[in-house]
């Protein structure tokens, strides 16, 4: 996982000239290189496994400690825009997860114009037909899942996932992520989950307990999550009223 206001450092370098000259200054350039090379904040790692009911690894399932959770507020997000880009008609990524006041962009790089839109509560807008890249990233204060089409090719969905703390993480194609935060914050005793196949609905987050959830002494101690995975997504109406026709009737209402 990458938290979003993580501050790399950059280590020193010695000069090996200098070095050879004084034996006691290489020693405390190498201590300053090892101090600075620590990490500043220890942190806790929890392990996730997420397996459909019939055990198939479920890819890009979002994890993330729920903000109540938390023994102080979350840190202001100050990294560079997210990017939800438009490749061959497609979004891309087509699920982005995202902490809450994070900004996000959506260039278009594919070589006919797009007019991408979200009617979803937790961000409604619209960003009428264009090419390239628009004019200023949006942002994205309210946590939950941000549902985009596009108003001129029904095909193309995608989804951002606002969570409620910049402590997330994303299942890989084994189904398997790696959720690390400080350890200044108490031990959770829930996490938050969502895909968007779930049987339920695109936009339900499901709390789950983590003293309920079974772990694999395979992997790590790793909790297993176990998803009903038999939904499609955003359920969308065949034909010219498709998931862009919703939108069009909607602001006409």
């Amino acid at each position: 996982m990458v938290i979003p206001n993580e501050r790399r450092v950059i280590r020193g370098r010695i000069d090996p000239a200098r070095a050879a000259i004084s034996p006691g200054r290489l020693c405390r350039a190498l201590a300053l290189t090892f101090a600075l090379a620590s990490p500043a904040v220890a942190a806790q790692t929890l392990h996730f496994l997420a397996l459909s009911d019939n055990d198939v690894p479920v890819a890009d399932a979002v994890i993330s400690l729920p903000a109540d959770q938390r023994s102080s507020p979350a840190p202001a997000y100050d990294g560079a825009p997210a990017i939800m880009d438009q490749v061959k008609k497609q979004f891309r990524p087509r699920i982005l997860a995202v902490a809450a006041g994070a900004q996000v962009a959506f260039p278009n790089s594919d070589n006919v114009r797009h007019h991408v839109y979200s009617f979803s509560p937790a961000k409604v807008f619209e960003l009428k037909l264009y090419s390239g890249q628009p004019e200023a990233p949006l942002l994205f204060q309210q946590p939950g899942v941000v549902v985009l089409g596009c108003n001129i090719h029904d095909s193309m969905l995608g989804y951002i996932y606002v969570a409620e703390t910049p402590y997330f993480s994303q299942t890989d194609a084994s189904g398997k992520a790696t959720l690390t935060f400080p350890d200044a914050i108490p031990a959770p005793k829930d996490i938050l989950v969502w895909s968007p196949e779930l049987s339920i609905d695109s936009q339900t987050i499901l709390r789950l307990s983590l003293s309920e959830l079974p772990t694999s002494a395979a992997d790590r101690d790793a909790y297993i999550i176990r998803l009903n995975m038999q939904g499609n997504g955003v359920e969308r109406t065949q034909g010219k009223s498709g998931f862009g026709g919703k939108f069009r009737k909607q602001q006409h209402e």
